[in-house]
């Protein structure tokens, strides 16, 4: 039979890690829902550059350049 410190402390190191367990599988959801996002949205702005670059030609980078004072 084993001692109630070591018992406890068993008891206390499989709490902490099924939180760490918890806490990560939270982080890690969030990091998927993110990347699917950003799919989707590389997907529309990729689409919206080849829309711009049919309408204003291959030379958009200056065409851009020339009339945006600041980024937003």
């Amino acid at each position: 039979m084993l001692p109630v410190g070591e018992t406890r402390g068993h008891a206390l190191l499989k709490k902490k890690s099924d939180a760490l367990t918890v806490q990560f599988r939270t982080i890690l959801k969030k990091i998927v829902s993110t990347k699917e996002s950003m799919g989707d949205i590389m997907k529309t702005s990729s689409f919206a550059l080849t829309e711009a670059k049919y309408v204003a030609g291959e030379n958009i980078k200056h065409i851009v350049l020339e009339n945006v004072n600041t980024a937003s």
